[in-house]
């Protein structure tokens, strides 16, 4: 994390991290509603597991009054959550050794997280134990069935050798929940990211007249009604 904001040389690590709280909250409200919805109550109890600088956890506590906990594994980006959330709701450490894996929680959130675990299955069933009977798992990764990563291959900004280290397709994503032990799974494809590029650990966005912009927005949203879109995300529940 502390590389992460360093990346940014224009902020300090503070003034980029309060930028992110602030441009991140009308996504996260967008989401929290959608959680709503699927799992058909507003009131929450939701572990994320690589909660990172905490403010997914902060916006769903802070607009919706979920009542939020977090694993992260890095220390530095846990002592931002502890700012953001109370702090004896952030573990640090690996998911398997938290106290809060103790069947309680309506949800469970691994948001752009599985593509870095050596161990994908090994997690998923701690996510499992978390949760209530009748909770639910939340999961987005990259797409690695999708057509950028087909077209670009190691040129797309999602290919991380050195960190992106498990790859999922719709079908992978699938076959992992499924083994784990999740029931009425749900997993989708969503969007386009052919313009945001890697070359060796930079990344970079190609500049496109907005003409041919909007046409590729519409492809994106054609590529959600298939297995072919650049995102995943799945609902999974334990039954």
């Amino acid at each position: 994390m502390e590389q992460h904001y360093n990346n940014y040389g224009l902020y300090s690590k503070e003034e980029y991290f309060q930028r992110e709280l602030n441009l991140r909250k009308v996504q996260i409200e967008k989401l929290g509603r959608q959680l709503i919805k699927k799992l058909g109550s507003k009131n929450l109890k939701v572990l994320e597991i690589g909660s990172a600088n905490g403010i997914l956890l902060y916006w769903l506590q802070e607009l919706f009054e979920f009542e939020v906990y977090g694993i992260e594994l890095d220390p530095i980006s846990s002592e931002y959550a502890k700012q953001l959330i109370e702090p004896d709701h952030i573990f640090v450490g690996h998911t398997e050794k938290a106290p809060f894996i103790d069947g309680s929680f309506d949800l469970v959130i691994m948001n752009q997280v599985i593509e870095h675990l050596p161990d994908p299955i090994m997690v998923l069933h701690a996510a499992k134990k978390a949760l209530k009977l009748k909770g639910a798992l939340y999961v987005t990764t990259p797409n690695f069935g999708g057509i950028s990563f087909r077209l670009l291959k190691d040129k797309w900004k999602n290919t991380c050798p050195n960190d992106h280290i498990s790859m999922f397709s719709v079908k992978s994503l699938r076959h992992y929940l499924h083994d784990a032990g999740f029931k009425n799974l749900i997993v989708r494809s969503v969007g386009l990211s052919i313009t945001s590029r890697r070359k060796g650990k930079a990344e970079y966005k190609v500049s496109l007249p907005k003409a041919l912009n909007l046409v590729l927005r519409i492809i994106g949203k054609f590529l959600g009604l298939t297995k072919f879109g650049d995102g995943l995300y799945a609902y999974a529940w334990k039954e």
